[in-house]
């Protein structure tokens, strides 16, 4: 079975998911609820974010573009639980088309 990643299954892309240095999650729905997060995101933002929505300070009409229109944003110094974090959300999109979520992905500035 093929998964579509290159020199590898569903297994490492897990694996460097969960060692990735920067901090990533999955949110569902424009209430942005966490449906996983990354050891680094654990340890940057809080251990106990699944199922709660992520805790992203300002940046509401950014977020919005994103769920309405796909468009990704980006920012500098976004208050994320207790971090701050330079910060991307790209749109997640079922297999018709429609936005259902977004990546979250973070990096301490600097």
């Amino acid at each position: 079975m093929t998964t579509g990643f290159s020199g590898g299954g569903v297994l490492e892309a897990l694996v460097c998911f969960e060692q990735a240095t920067v901090v990533l999650a999955l949110c569902d729905g424009p209430e942005l609820v966490v449906r996983t997060v990354n050891a680094a995101g654990r340890a940057a933002v809080g251990a106990d974010l699944v199922g709660k929505p992520l805790p992203v300070q300002g940046h509401r009409p950014g977020l919005e573009a994103v769920l309405a229109d796909g468009k990704e944003y980006r920012a500098g110094g976004v208050t994320v639980g207790g971090a701050k974090l330079d910060v991307v959300f790209r749109a997640v999109t079922a297999k018709d088309g429609h936005i259902t979520g977004v990546t979250f992905e973070g990096h301490l500035p600097g």
